[in-house]
């Protein structure tokens, strides 16, 4: 684990803490070297999740029952 954790803004400012730190771990820097996955928030991860498109990476989403549920594993 690189980082406990990492709380951001659900805006823009909060996403470009976001991305940068995601950036400052990437090996040469590469977004292409990233997968991003997110738990579904309902439409609180619908503007980050367009944010984190648009600047290039992959993103999957993934149900918060099944995240749960693999936690528990």
């Amino acid at each position: 684990m690189l980082r406990e954790n990492l709380t951001i803004g659900n805006n823009r400012a909060g996403f470009n803490n976001l991305l940068r730190t995601v950036i400052s771990y990437l090996p040469g820097k590469r977004l292409s070297d990233a997968r991003i996955g997110l738990e579904s928030t309902g439409h609180y991860s619908v503007n980050l999740t367009n944010f984190l498109k648009a600047e290039g990476f992959e993103v999957t989403i993934f149900n918060p029952l099944h995240v749960n549920l693999y936690r528990k594993a």
